[in-house]
């Protein structure tokens, strides 16, 4: 089921960021984080260790 529009790219998202609530499509979505890439790669969620691996290259620090 479609949520709306990827808050990132503008595709259309079939997930919501537990975090900030916002619809993300597969690519700007990390499933087991249950967020989007974008609060993903600022750690938002400080309880999650986020692997570099599920974080994409042009996030990562």
């Amino acid at each position: 089921m479609i949520q709306g529009l990827c808050h990132i790219c503008g595709k259309p998202a079939m997930h919501v960021c537990s975090i900030c609530g916002n619809a993300a499509c597969d690519e700007h979505y990390v499933a087991n984080l249950r967020a989007c890439t974008k609060c993903a790669s600022k750690g938002r969620d400080r309880k999650r260790e986020i692997p570099d691996e599920l974080t994409p290259k042009r996030f990562r620090v």
